[in-house]
This record gives C-alpha cells, structure tokens and sequence, in this order.
C-alpha cells in the first residue's frame, strides 16, 4: 500500500517492546523540507496509544518502507510548538485528523522519522534492524 485517499503512506517496522518480533505498521506521512517524514500516532481518536508508538518510545530506531526503498530511521516524539506545528501541517492535509484529536482526552503524538544518512549523503538501505 503506497496509498490512502490519494495520501502517501510508508510502512513502518519496529520491533515488539514485549514480544521482539518485527512488526509492520501502514502509515499515512509527510516529508518535511529536510527529508525527514512526519506521521501522527492517531490510532483512530483511541484513548490509547497505538502500539507502534509504545515500540519507538522503547527503541527509536526503525525502518521505513517508503514505495521500493527500505530505509533505516531514528523517531523523535516532537514537543511543544515544534510538535504543533506538524499537527496544523498534518490536520490541512487530513482533516480526520482533528476529528480523532476531538474524541480522545490524550495529545495524539506526532512522530518525526530521520533517516540515516551514508557518508555521501544517502538514504542506507538495509533490511536488518
């Protein structure tokens, strides 16, 4: 799936905080000015955190399957004004987004995925995390 409503979407893999598997999670993303992509860990509205989101906060690295490339990311939770500032950004380009903000008494966090870089500047494409 490289698609929802005419939205890019990546898949994400991160390993289980409890079980250690792989696990592969689709993503609707952004990409910022800088390369970097910028998802929302929505779940729906839930008044929980998806589990995707728990897997970064115990390991931030992941890879990223964005079309036919597989690149290997750290996630950083954004804070503050830099976090609502990528909400706005997210919420224009899909407006669901603050409809599942409104049903849920939690921030839903907004998740920035860095790739790594190889000395001459690109992506490392890998498949082992």
């Amino acid at each position: 799936m490289t698609s929802l409503a005419g939205l890019d979407m990546l898949v994400l893999e991160t390993i289980g905080r409890r079980t250690g598997d792989r696990i592969r999670t689709p993503l609707l993303y952004l990409t910022d000015t800088e390369g970097n992509y910028i998802c929302a860990a929505s779940y729906g509205g839930s008044n929980n955190h998806p589990s995707w989101f728990l897997n970064i906060v115990k390991s931030r690295t992941v890879h990223l399957q964005i079309g036919n490339k597989t690149v290997i990311a750290s996630a950083d939770i954004l804070e503050s004004q830099e976090r609502d500032e990528a909400w706005s950004w997210l919420v224009d380009v899909y407006p669901p987004f603050a409809k599942y903000q409104n049903s849920t008494t939690r921030t839903i966090p907004v998740v920035r995925f860095n790739p790594s870089k190889t000395d001459n500047g690109f992506p490392i494409s890998n498949t082992e995390l």
